[in-house]
């Protein structure tokens, strides 16, 4: 096991972690003892329920002609949930002509008005001695969820995630959840999820409720999530429930399945879910004095699409969720504090000294929460949606967690496989979460994490697939209902995979899962279970492939001499042109080629760092990025280094002219050049220059 933490041949790896997800998918997908069969329509499986939900009001219909003759009326008690086949106002004769009850997707036919079970009916002078109206009965076909119905006041679709909307919000179900209709205001949420057809949704009522008696109080706002990128419909729930039962997480939000209509008509399945947010109900932070002081309570997200009372912690784009002053000088303050607070924390994890964590962070939320990162394996934790708050006087808490539909295997980057440490090292969107990585460097923190492993796999952990088995059979025509509306099984919604893709039906996307998450678990179990574990050194290495050298003498170099980035370690690096989101300069000082310092330069740009203590360096590397093959007018045409005692005199090392001709178009390619100063420094400053994007993977300094 521990050559699968080490830089080995990628085909080999793929080859042989391909296998070993392949063989327990075709294995899960035999598997059906455990699920109800599905026989004949989905409607038609549900016996009548005992409660009408929909008003048996007949629909108003046009009075019949002024004659003797006999006339019969059919008419349905709502337009929206069905329609009569065969004719609306009819004379009656001695011949029967059949009608039949039609309802639409969604709504299942009850009865006729005048008792008959039927959806099919033949009238005539036998049984119609008057003028008669008959109505067709409909109601919301429930099955194995609760129902939410939300009108909306215009009769039209929700507005985008800037503007609510009022409308009417009601639950129906066979259980004791039902919700009189009462007023809310809604509209749309999400990112990159709204450009999906079916849209995810944030709901305000007037009074704080606790829908289904889901969270620990009431509170106003609620959202429902598509769930659209995830085909089991399940994992941000398995996630949360995680979460949930943790102690080092004070809160994560509940959630649970249920299905939608809107302005009547079916929308599928959604995840209904507490939203993150600063209230009593939910993160309870002390904003108080908020107006004038600083050291108050901050809820934060790092997030690569925050555009406002944003920041950067470790070349990280932030933003504050929660309340900030209206006075702008105080909020650039409140800003420049938490900002400034949350840096201190991060050195304190560079440091590896526990003593200076404690300092600043709050162990038993980091540690719980890296393990539900590291249990699912979401690529997304170190580029958005990952949340953090601090308290006033307090530390930094990790958590509440949130958006898991790239986990479980549901993403490609190397997420699709269940082996494979994933979170303790620079991997996923946005090169990593460096609050996990940089921790789990130091082998007193993984003994917390194994511990903590061992105190809750047997009642947390193990746990989860069953509960994922229960979900998906217990709720099967729930859930397959939502892709008959919604038929996008076998497509690439965001980044599913091909294990993913060939999924046919909604049973083996939960077997699947299930299995997946099984075979994750035994293989964390074992891995954290080695008895060097917690002093193996865990390679960062390259990232597609292992890094390539430009020559000979280049290989030479980097492998015989002392790197002082990784031997001393760097702080306080900072520039004068940012990153783009999750490209920030200091991914050039964090030992992982996947990761890159990538800027809009056009002209002149400097970065800066600071060794933790002084060094002499007798030579300097740069390894291109990821893409400079394809990119190669982002290798900078001048650079010059210069090095520092005191941060006011600075003294030239280098002087590159030509740097387009002595940098190879290549990937992931280290080059070394010699300084033409080598005194001892402890700050540094490196001036670029370019006509386009400059970028580079990393940077070592070499005695």
């Amino acid at each position: 096991m521990i050559k699968l933490m080490k830089n080995i041949n990628i085909r080999t790896t793929l080859f042989l972690l391909i296998l070993a997800v392949i063989l327990p998918v075709i294995s899960a997908c035999g598997k059906t003892e455990e699920v109800p069969a599905i026989t004949g329509n989905i409607s038609e499986t549900q016996p009548p329920n005992e409660k009408q939900y929909l008003p048996e009001t007949p629909v108003k219909i046009d009075s019949f002609p002024d004659n003797d003759d006999i006339y019969i009326g059919y008419t349905v008690n709502s337009k929206r949930a069905g329609r009569i086949s065969g004719g609306a106002i009819r004379k009656i004769s001695e011949e029967e002509k059949p009608v039949e009850a039609i309802p639409n997707f969604g709504y299942k036919f009850v009865r006729w008005s005048d008792g008959k079970t039927s959806r099919t009916r033949s009238d005539s002078l036998k049984n119609i001695k008057e003028d008669s109206v008959i109505t067709a009965i409909f109601d919301y076909d429930v099955l194995d969820m609760p129902i939410i119905t939300i009108d909306t006041v215009t009769g039209h679709d929700v507005k985008p995630n800037t503007d609510y909307i009022g409308a009417k919000f009601a639950i129906y179900a066979a259980g004791e959840f039902d919700m009189e209709p009462q007023e809310i205001e809604i509209r749309g949420r999400g990112n990159n999820t709204w450009s999906y057809e079916k849209k995810s949704y944030k709901m305000r009522f007037q009074n704080k409720v606790n829908l289904f008696d889901l969270g620990m109080a009431k509170d106003k706002v609620w959202v429902m999530l598509a769930n659209v990128c995830d085909q089991s419909l399940q994992r941000n729930h398995v996630a949360l429930e995680l979460a949930r039962s943790l102690s080092g997480v004070d809160f994560s939000p509940a959630s649970m399945s249920v299905e939608v209509y809107l302005n009547g008509e079916y929308r599928g399945v959604y995840l209904v879910a507490e939203e993150i947010r600063d209230s009593q109900a939910r993160v309870w932070i002390d904003t108080t004095n908020y107006e004038t002081e600083t050291d108050i309570g901050y809820l934060v997200e790092l997030s690569g699409y925050s555009d406002k009372e944003i920041f950067y912690v470790g070349g990280k784009l932030y933003q504050v969720h929660s309340d900030l002053s209206s006075n702008n000088r105080t909020k650039k303050k409140q800003i420049e504090y938490i900002s400034a607070y949350m840096e201190r924390a991060l050195e304190a994890v560079r440091s590896g000294s526990r003593e200076e964590m404690e300092k600043y962070v709050d162990l038993d939320s980091l540690i719980d929460t890296y393990l539900v990162e590291e249990v699912v394996k979401n690529l997304d934790t170190g580029w958005d949606s990952y949340y953090l708050y601090k308290n006033k006087g307090g530390k930094l808490h990790f958590g509440p967690i949130w958006d898991f539909d790239l986990s479980l295997g549901n993403a490609d980057s190397g997420a699709e496989f269940y082996e494979g440490l994933f979170t303790a090292l620079p991997f996923g969107s946005g090169g990593g979460n460096q609050w996990y990585y940089l921790s789990m460097d130091n082998e007193w923190f993984r003994e917390l994490v194994v511990k903590r492993w061992d105190e809750i796999k047997e009642t947390k952990i193990y746990t989860i697939p069953q509960s994922i088995i229960d979900e998906g059979s217990q709720k099967y025509r729930s859930y397959e209902r939502n892709f008959v509306r919604w038929p996008i099984f076998g497509t690439r919604q965001n980044r599913e995979t091909e294990f993913i893709r060939v999924l046919s039906d909604y049973r083996e996307h939960y077997e699947y899962l299930a299995q997946w998450a099984q075979n994750r678990i035994d293989w964390l179990d074992e891995i954290y279970n080695l008895d060097d574990f917690t002093t193996m050194r865990l390679i960062r290495g390259g990232s597609e492939n292992e890094a390539d050298y430009a020559d000979d003498e280049t290989k030479k170099l980097i492998e015989s001499k002392t790197n002082f980035v990784d031997t001393v370690g760097v702080k306080n690096v900072s520039c004068t042109n940012e990153g783009f989101g999750g490209e920030g300069v200091e991914n050039l000082f964090d030992l992982y080629a996947g990761t890159k310092y990538c800027y809009r330069c056009y002209g002149e740009s400097e970065f800066y760092f600071e060794t933790k203590e002084s060094v002499t360096a007798e030579y300097y590397a740069l390894m291109t990025a990821n893409d400079t093959a394809s990119n190669v007018y982002r290798n900078p045409q001048k650079w010059k280094i210069y090095g520092s005692n005191d941060r006011s005199t600075w003294e030239l090392m280098a002087d590159v002219k030509d740097g387009r001709s002595i940098l190879t178009e290549t990937n992931f390619t280290w080059h070394v050049f010699k300084f033409d100063n080598t005194a001892a420094y402890k700050y540094y400053k490196v001036w670029i220059e370019n006509d386009d994007i400059v970028q580079f993977a990393e940077m070592a300094l070499l005695s």
